[in-house]
């Protein structure tokens, strides 16, 4: 048994289509590791996000200071399983108490990019406003950041590439695209809908 792998199966016969067997390369095992494994709106990348099961809530029960866990987000292609990209962070957060807006990234509408939390330290004597930098050598207060990451794009077709670019150009979706004076089937592809609804 694999406890560190990842795999592309066909679910009619129940074989592996492929398998990465070194999915997450810094953790012995995926268990008790991963939180949350999901696909992309248009189903070509898998994103997994992993988080040391640490639980400190009794420690600081009045104070609420979680202390900071290693995170990690691993995309991974959707038909080969193949290690794309991997985004290593501290989050300060319980992984078995908290809830999971505190460390799952957020996929934009059209699935182009990630966006993650993560902790950062602002150093002595800088605006808190400022964006954070340094690490924890720096000494300073933490504070959150928001870090956005584009999504590979090698493997989209040019038909996924117009989606891509229209979703990223269009305010108050899903709405104002219904409104636009296209064809059904093009306005369900644009919405990501199955050609069977």
């Amino acid at each position: 048994m694999q406890t560190n792998a990842v795999s592309v199966v066909d679910a009619s016969t129940w074989t592996a289509l492929a398998t990465n067997s070194h999915a997450a390369d810094a953790r012995q095992s995926l268990y008790p590791y991963l939180k949350d494994l999901c696909f992309t709106r248009d189903g070509r990348l898998l994103v997994a996000t992993l988080l040391d099961p640490l639980c400190s809530c009794r420690e600081r029960k009045t104070l609420r200071g979680y202390r900071p866990v290693s995170a990690s987000i691993y995309v991974f292609d959707g038909d080969t399983a193949s290690t794309l990209h991997c985004v290593e962070y501290r989050r300060s957060t319980c992984a078995q108490h908290c809830c999971p807006v505190n460390y799952k990234p957020a996929m934009s509408t059209c699935g182009a990019r990630l966006a993650v939390i993560m902790n950062g330290v602002v150093a002595a004597g800088a605006d808190p406003g400022a964006p954070a930098g340094g690490g924890a050598a720096a000494g300073g207060p933490t504070s959150h950041v928001v870090q956005v990451y584009k999504m590979p794009k090698s493997t989209l077709s040019l038909q996924a590439l117009c989606r891509v670019a229209i979703l990223q150009r269009c305010r108050g979706l899903p709405a104002s695209l219904v409104d636009l004076p296209l064809p059904t089937k093009l306005i369900s592809y644009l919405l990501f809908r199955p050609e069977f609804d």
